[in-house]
């Protein structure tokens, strides 16, 4: 997969707010639910949509943890949790509940990379 690259000043999340500190424990709470939910694969499906740059910049950087930022922008988009909550929250899941948001997230990738038309191909 080709990597494409955008300055931390276009993310659109990063332009949102998605890495002030703020671990409020409602924000924590809110975002262990919605990882937790079985409404967090439509929530990353729309974080594809909504911060196309970012985005494209986070999954084709396959050296990065693409399932962690996934989660911690869908959390962001639809909770209002920016990152910091978001990663306190996941150590409040259970290991069953922390496996299927992340089969989700390889589900939300793949999907991605198949439409972005960056797949590795032979030809």
């Amino acid at each position: 997969m080709r990597r494409v690259f955008y300055p931390y000043t276009e993310w659109e999340e990063w332009k949102a707010g998605m890495y002030e500190l703020d671990v409020q424990p409602v924000l924590i709470k809110a975002a262990a639910e919605l990882l937790a939910s079985p409404e967090l694969e439509e929530a990353m499906h729309e974080v594809t949509k909504e911060f196309p740059q970012s985005t494209a910049h986070h999954l084709t950087a396959t050296n990065e943890n693409r399932r962690a930022w996934l989660g911690q922008a869908a959390c962001f988009l639809k909770a209002g949790a920016p990152d910091d909550a978001t990663k306190s929250a996941w150590w409040t899941l259970t290991d069953d509940e922390r496996e299927a948001a992340n089969a989700c997230a390889d589900r939300i990738i793949k999907n991605w990379e198949g439409s972005y038309g960056y797949a590795e191909t032979l030809f």
